[in-house]
Parts: structure tokens; C-alpha cells; sequence
């Protein structure tokens, strides 16, 4: 497997979620173009690859580990329930089951501490930590 397949499956999941909410959530996907709307929260995803662990003595048996972070971003001053009640259904996407998928979820996905940005935006990240099992042959 590869970051591709964790990325995909990921973003995916995210990208899905989105379009089925009303109204639709814009989503902008790491290093694709995206153009915010003045008016609409919008989510940004990004991965993060940790180390790869090789899990077997004939190292076919892989452990990829890393960070999904989401980041919900509105225009500032317009208070935290919005982006709090997002930021919550979006954790409720990667549940801390064993294999879900090819993707195992290690832990309950974690909010950080609101960010602002340079123009007027406010943002909370929201982080997943994930795993991925692989056999090469």
C-alpha cells in the first residue's frame, strides 16, 4: 500500500461526507487549486505520513502510521458553534475500530485550539491518527 491509497481512502471519506450536507461544504484537497467562498465554512485536508514500520522478519509485512488532519476554517466573528458542531460530525467519520477498511483509526480523533489566519479567518484542526497494515510480496 502507499500514502496514495491512505489519501484516497481518507480524503474520500471526507469529500463524501461533505457533499451530502446542507448546503454542501466545500472542500479543498492538499496542493489542488481552491478558491474559498466569502460566505461558506469550508474544510482543508492534509496527510501527514509518520514512520513505517516493517513487521516481520522477512520485511513484507508493513505498518504505515500518520496523521489526517482536517481543518474547518469561517470568517471570523461569527463564533465557534458552527465550526465545533463540524468539527464533531467530522470526528464521528473515523470511529476507533479495528480495521475499518484497509485503515485502522488508533485513537479518537482530537480538536486542537482555534487558529486565526491573516485574512479574517478562523480555523480549528482536527487530527486522526491512522494505521495501515500491508503485505508486499
Amino acid at each position: 500500500m502507499s500514502s496514495s491509497v491512505i489519501r484516497s481512502t481518507l480524503e474520500g471519506t471526507v469529500l463524501n461526507w461533505a457533499a451530502n450536507q446542507s448546503p454542501p461544504i466545500p472542500v479543498s484537497i492538499e496542493d489542488v487549486t481552491f478558491v474559498r467562498d466569502l460566505t461558506l465554512p469550508y474544510l482543508e485536508t492534509f496527510l501527514i505520513p509518520a514512520k513505517t514500520f516493517i513487521r516481520s522478519v522477512d520485511g513484507l509485512t508493513r505498518r504505515e502510521t500518520g496523521i489526517f488532519q482536517i481543518n474547518v476554517w469561517q470568517q471570523s466573528g461569527s463564533g465557534m458553534g458552527l465550526m465545533e458542531g463540524i468539527a464533531e460530525s467530522l470526528i464521528n467519520l473515523f470511529p476507533v475500530i479495528p480495521k475499518t477498511g484497509i485503515i485502522s483509526i488508533d485513537r479518537i480523533p482530537s480538536i486542537s485550539r482555534s487558529i486565526s489566519d491573516t485574512a479574517g479567518w478562523r480555523g480549528l484542526s482536527i487530527s486522526v491518527y491512522y494505521r495501515l497494515e500491508s503485505q508486499s510480496y
